[in-house]
């Protein structure tokens, strides 16, 4: 990942969807999340149905216009987990989406704009 440029190729409308559609599988899919290091962010999915085919695309079409994102799942007997890194400048991108993801948590169900009760 280090030769990778830290570019976005998103116009800002694009960007604002995208958010919004990362805004919305993480309530759906994830029940926590931890900065492992700080170019890493782990997301633990819900123990419920997590939208996994849908993180994978949503991380696949992110992978096309920010080439230097990482993504990858881990599956343990008790838990999954879809890991989140970057390459050193690029650490704030982390923060939101422990942010996004935090915020889903804490919300309560059916808040608008927390991808709750939809």
């Amino acid at each position: 990942m280090g030769d990778v440029p830290i570019a976005c190729t998103l116009t800002a409308t694009e960007l604002d969807d995208r958010v919004e559609e990362w805004r919305q599988v993480l309530g759906r899919s994830v029940s926590g999340a931890e900065r492992h290091s700080p170019l890493e962010l782990r997301l633990a999915l819900s123990d419920g149905p997590a939208d996994i085919g849908t993180l994978a695309q949503l991380a696949q079409k992110e992978k096309a216009c920010c080439a230097f994102f990482g993504f990858r799942f881990e599956v343990e007997a008790d838990r999954r987990t879809f890991v989140i890194s970057v390459p050193d400048g690029a650490e704030t991108l982390l923060d939101e989406f422990a942010r996004m993801a935090n915020e889903n948590r804490s919300a309560p169900p059916g808040t608008p704009g927390t991808g709750r009760g939809r």
